[in-house]
């Protein structure tokens, strides 16, 4: 970012009337040192000033003054420095920020691209004969219509080919054969006919002495 010069090598206020545009090049010139310089050269002294202030009118003194660079040291002031690094570090905090939320709707833009790549192929050939078969045909054991909870069991399985939802490698003519040797059921029912009915979660006593010889006491 271009620097912008507030105040003279003098530390006048670069303001309204006392800015003087030079005629060849457009700088801007303070009126009063102008007034300075001429002033001592009309007296036979050099019109060259000192300097006391830097571009923006803090003092050119040795505390103030550092010398930045190796190759080709010049003077700088510490103040603008400082004060060009907490810009420089904002700009970045900004910059960064501005990075997080382009990152942030670059992935939420992936994520829309996939969910519409996932819609269209819910909504192709293979899925969507699935999908009308099980609105068709709800439930043989209860009658369940939604097909969020429908699944596809095979009545024998040993004839099983491939599983109903797992596709990917078989055409559409071999599907519909797999599916002829299913019928619809919901999730509860299809738990229900691969669970006996006398499921324990923790096995009995009876249970333990049949498996492993031993009374479940003798842990105690």
């Amino acid at each position: 970012m271009k620097r912008i010069q507030t105040h003279c090598f003098q530390g006048h206020p670069l303001l309204g009337d006392s800015v003087y545009r030079r005629s060849g090049d457009g700088a801007r010139t303070c009126v009063k040192c102008l007034q300075q310089r001429l002033a001592l050269r009309k007296r036979g002294y050099p019109g060259a000033l000192p300097r006391l202030t830097c571009d923006k009118g803090h003092p050119w003194s040795s505390p103030n003054i550092i010398l930045v660079g190796t190759r080709k040291p010049r003077k700088c002031c510490q103040i603008c420095r400082k004060q060009n690094q907490d810009r420089y570090e904002n700009n970045k905090k900004a910059h960064n920020l501005v990075k997080r939320i382009r990152a942030r709707r670059r992935r939420r833009n992936q994520l829309l691209s996939k969910r519409k790549a996932i819609i269209s192929r819910l909504l192709s050939g293979k899925d969507r004969h699935i999908h009308e078969y099980k609105a068709n045909n709800p439930c043989v054991r209860c009658g369940e219509k939604d097909t969020r909870c429908l699944d596809m069991h095979h009545r024998e399985p040993g004839s099983k080919l491939f599983n109903i939802f797992e596709h990917g490698g078989y055409s559409l003519e071999m599907l519909k054969i797999e599916i002829l040797k299913c019928e619809v059921l919901c999730s509860n029912c299809h738990r229900k006919h691969h669970t006996p009915k006398d499921y324990r979660l923790f096995p009995s006593e009876d249970d333990f002495r049949r498996k492993f010889g031993w009374d479940k006491t003798d842990l105690i």
